[in-house]
């Protein structure tokens, strides 16, 4: 997209009849939607009808990383060229500029040397050739863009551009509604995951206290923690004489195909995550297969089992 043209302030002149009506559409789009890809979609597909476009998108200002974030998507077929989640950087690109200037950002053709970041690339290799972008501004906070773009060059007028912006001003109002509602649904499961932790370290204080055997002990922990940290294989092991060696005192196997243990196996301290945590008093994480790099080779081949 090209060199940089006059743009109207948000607002622009009186809007057509027409235009009056698409956006009476949108406000209800808005009004129904509290997700922002849906969203996005049924505001693309009303818009389509006054100003056809081959792709639409929103993203959304992530401040962890200091960049745009792409949270709606709309285009035809073979127009790939972003995607749910990509990140739309501040410099070089269209959104960035808009974004940081608070103003709409129209260009009639494309033009790399203003935008060349590699997402700006890959949308002209797209054939995108001209495009709209403009700010969402929300209570004095920009929190994001809203863009649409064409295969034709030329493709968008000012007077587009200011309907753009109108659009903009109902969907920011929305974006921060979403992002309220993200921060709701969070703080949420957080407050249930720390209820379910809870009721969990009850559970297993009781089953402490009710001094059950090892076995019995170790099976209803294990029932218990499952439904927070689904597992296949639990298993408690306490060092032998002499510290050494552990023997598996108590098991518990989901799955009665897995698991590399028996009840009573004697396996080394030296070079096994088990040994580890008894010699460091701290957890010990195997998440994936590389880490088991550092222990024993007879630790490998049993997880491997």
């Amino acid at each position: 997209m090209g060199a940089a043209e006059k743009v109207p302030e948000p607002g622009g002149p009186p809007t057509s009849p027409n235009r009056a009506q698409i956006l009476l559409e949108i406000n209800k789009a808005i009004a129904s939607h509290l997700e922002l890809a849906p969203l996005l979609k049924a505001i693309s597909e009303c818009l389509r009808r006054e100003l056809p476009h081959d792709f639409a998108g929103l993203a959304i200002y992530d401040p962890e990383i200091g960049q745009l974030r792409v949270h709606g998507l709309n285009f035809e077929a073979g127009q790939e060229h972003f995607s749910i989640g990509q990140i739309v950087p501040m410099e070089g690109t269209p959104g960035g500029l808009a974004f940081t200037s608070r103003r709409p950002v129209l260009r009639h053709r494309r033009d790399p040397n203003e935008f060349p970041a590699e997402r700006m690339k890959a949308a002209i290799d797209a054939g995108v050739k001209s495009g709209c972008v403009v700010p969402l501004i929300c209570h004095g906070n920009a929190l994001g863009t809203l863009a649409i773009a064409s295969l034709r060059e030329s493709a968008f007028t000012e007077a587009d551009a200011a309907l753009l912006s109108q659009i903009g001003a109902q969907v920011a109002i929305a974006a921060e509604n979403a992002l309220n509602y993200g921060k709701l649904r969070t703080a949420q499961r957080e407050v249930a995951k720390e209820r379910d932790r809870s009721r969990l370290l009850l559970e297993i204080n009781n089953a402490v206290v009710s001094q059950l055997g090892l076995k019995e002990l170790l099976k209803s922990t294990s029932a218990s923690l499952r439904r927070i940290v689904p597992h296949d294989v639990a298993l408690m092991a306490l060092c032998e004489e002499g510290g050494s060696q552990l023997r598996v005192q108590a098991l518990d196997v989901h799955d009665p195909l897995k698991g590399p243990f028996d009840e009573g196996i004697v396996f080394p301290v030296e070079g096994t995550p088990e040994g580890e945590a008894v010699r460091s008093g701290r957890p010990v994480l195997v998440a994936q297969q590389a880490d088991l790099a550092r222990f024993s080779p007879l630790t490998i081949r049993m997880a491997e089992q």
